[in-house]
Formats: structure tokens, sequence, C-alpha cells
């Protein structure tokens, strides 16, 4: 009897595994491998090494991720990855054909969202053109504030984090008598750059800090910044977002922009501090504040959102003043030293005088 009953539990576990076990089953068409090393691009007549760099170790690994519309991204943390190398070689020795020009190409889409369509990226960059006969190692880093000099055009920068399409393309013609030109591409690269998930960052002894520079109008301009228990600084900037808010030294109200004047019904009378495009934009975890001019106190505001774009946190800074101060006049303090050495002198010559006169 307990042999039946063992047999008949055994059946069902097996039966309830064969028809639901798909259930649980990974989907290997989606994020899989950990790596360092990606594949190189190629075809029969160029080779395109990749080789990336972190931003605090030497290499980085990235998983991989298939979308719906069957494109594979290498995705890797906007916070590790720090530039792509490109080292691209041709073997055209042995071909008929005139080979002229290698070509890297950019497209981008700055987006959360690994699976927007690659149709919505834009027109491509063009971020190398170069002889076939002496193509350059070409590097591309991911961060728009990366410190690069501007002395070579081997290197660009990127938009920061978000998804990026690189097209390798080369130039030829049928022979070196021909004009007609045809373009080839060698294959594409796709790269997914991931930002840190700021639902899951403590908000937690969050202040703003700042630091004070002078603008063109001796006054002072407050460059801004959050400090926090967790590092914020490769969020998605669209979470974070400032406002600033005064009286100017006439108790005239004042609001940043008229975007927040516009969404803040108890903003509705107040005048603009930036009526046309501000020259900072006001999100991120960093915001220089200027007043353009408009001597006054102020208060900053910065508001944490969510993914789902509910307030996480809200934080004021301490009272921001942007009076000018007046310069300090030597005037008097000249005039005083110059009258004191007069009296000195005179005094020191009336004793000298009547010590001679005695």
């Amino acid at each position: 009897m307990k042999k039946r009953v063992f047999f008949c539990l055994v059946l069902s576990i097996l039966m309830l595994v064969l028809c639901f076990g798909p259930v649980f089953s990974l989907d290997t068409t989606h994020a899989d491998t950990n790596d360092t090393a990606i594949e190189d691009v190629a075809n029969d007549k160029f080779t395109i090494k990749i080789e990336t760099t972190g931003k605090k170790t030497q290499s980085v690994n990235y998983t991989k991720y298939t979308t719906t519309e069957d494109v594979e991204y290498y995705v890797y943390n906007w916070r590790d990855l720090q530039y792509l190398t490109f080292k691209s070689s041709a073997h055209i020795t042995d071909s008929a054909k005139d080979y002229r020009q290698f070509k890297i190409l950019v497209s981008s889409k700055q987006t959360e969202d690994i699976e927007t369509s690659t149709m919505s990226f834009g027109n491509p960059t063009e971020l190398l053109s170069s002889p076939v006969n002496n193509i350059p190692n070409f590097t591309y880093y991911i961060d728009r504030a990366a410190q690069i000099s501007d002395t070579t055009t081997n290197r660009a920068k990127g938009n920061d984090f978000g998804l990026y399409k690189f097209n390798f393309v080369y130039v030829f013609a049928e022979d070196e008598q021909s004009v007609d030109e045809n373009e080839m591409s060698i294959g594409t690269l796709f790269i997914a750059v991931i930002p840190d998930n700021i639902d899951t960052l403590s908000t937690d002894e969050i202040k703003i800090k700042y630091n004070v520079t002078s603008s063109n109008e001796l006054m002072n301009v407050y460059n801004l910044y959050i400090v926090a228990k967790d590092d914020y600084t490769y969020v998605n900037p669209a979470r974070i977002k400032w406002e600033v808010v005064g009286k100017d030294k006439n108790n005239v109200n004042y609001v940043l922009t008229k975007e927040m004047r516009d969404s803040n019904p108890l903003y509705a009378n107040y005048r603009v501090i930036y009526e046309s495009q501000i020259p900072t934009n006001p999100i991120g975890p960093t915001f220089s504040f200027d007043s353009l001019g408009i001597e006054g106190t102020w208060k900053a505001y910065c508001t944490i959102h969510s993914t789902t774009g509910d307030e996480r946190a809200k934080i004021e800074s301490a009272e921001l003043s942007t009076f000018r101060t007046p310069h300090k006049s030597y005037v008097w303090l000249v005039l005083g030293a110059s009258l004191g050495a007069i009296l000195l002198g005179g005094g020191i010559f009336l004793i000298i005088y009547k010590k001679k006169k005695n």
C-alpha cells in the first residue's frame, strides 16, 4: 500500500514538472551572459575590435539583451563605463576594387527603456572618416562632461546614459579611375548604458550644499549640489528637479523660469528671472544659479522623483543672497596714511630743529 502511494506521489510530481516546468524557465533571448570582451565587428575586408575601459577599473562587465525587435545590446552600467575604443584594420591588398574611406557613424537615444525602437534614434553623426590604408584608433567617451583634449579628431563624447548604435562603413569604387562610389556597412554595434535606479537610493540625510563664484556683474553665483548617503551622480538627471524662489530688493516676488511659474498656482503672480531658455538646465544632482543681475534673497528647492514620477523627497537650501557688496574704498585710508606721514615728519622736524636751536 505504501509503495503504491509513493509511486502515485512521484508520478504526480513528474506530471506537474512536465506540464508547468516551462512556465518557470528563463527567457534566454534577453539578459544572459556577463563578460568583458565584445565580439569583433567584421567582414572579409575589415575587422573592428572594440575595447571598453571603466571609470574605476580597466575592464567592464556587460550583460546581453535582445529586444522584441531582435536588436542585441551589450548592456553596461553608466557608473561603470568610461569609454569605448575602436581598433580597425583592413585586409584589402588582394582586391581589384579601390577602397577609399572608412567611417564610424553613431546614432543614439537618451532613454531608460531598452525596448525603445531604433527608428527613433534620429540621423547618424559621423564620428570618423579616414583613408582605409591608415585607420586610427578611435575613442568614444560616454559622458558628455568627459575631460578630453580637443587637439585630436580621433575622439568624441557621447550623451551620457541611453541607447547607442554604431555603424561601421567603408567607401569603395570598382577601380581607381571610377568616380562613382559605393558605401557598404561592415556591421553594427548596439550599446545600452543604464543609469542607476533612483528608487533604490536612500533619501535619508540628503542636503543642499553650494560653493560661490562671481558673475560678470560682480554678484554671487551659487553652484548648488546635493549631498546624500547614496551617490546620485549616475541617475537619470530628469528625476532631480530644481526650483528657485525669492524676492528682489524692492520686495517683488520672483521664480526661476516661466515653466515653474505656469506649473504652480502659487507662483501665478510672480515675475520670472529667465523668460527664455535658461543657460543651465535645472535638473540633475548639480545646478548653477545666477540671478541674472537681480539683487535679492532666494531659496533653492530640490525635488527627488521616483521612476514613476512620484515625489520621494523635497529639500531646501539655506538663504542665498545676490545683493552686491560695495567695494571697499581705500581713498580715506590713503589720505589718513599720508596725513599721518606728514604729521610724523613734521614732528621729527620740530624735534631736530629745537635740538639744534638749543
